[in-house]
């Protein structure tokens, strides 16, 4: 399993072109056959369209599953929003 800290991209992740530029720095870094993990620690908050651009690829790529770690309840209630949209099934460490 592999962790992606996203506290790295900054604090308040928002807007959807940012989120295709960091999904794409994102692709080339990691292995996308191992299974990821989002980590939303020190994350203040989420936009959906940054989320449906980095979360969801993630998420389809494992089945549509996605772990995700320290979420606050700001972010935590988006991304339980795109899990819906999406179909998606959040594992909330």
């Amino acid at each position: 399993m592999q962790t992606i800290r996203l506290k790295e991209f900054g604090v308040m992740l928002t807007g959807r072109p940012y989120g295709v530029q960091i999904y794409s720095e994102l692709q080339a870094k990691y292995d996308t056959k191992t299974e990821i993990t989002l980590d939303f620690t020190g994350v203040a908050a989420l936009g959906s369209s940054f989320g449906e651009e980095v979360v969801v690829p993630f998420a389809k790529k494992q089945g549509c599953k996605i772990t995700i770690r320290s979420a606050n309840s700001a972010v935590k209630s988006c991304l339980l929003l795109i899990a819906k949209d999406f179909n998606l099934s959040i594992n909330f460490l």
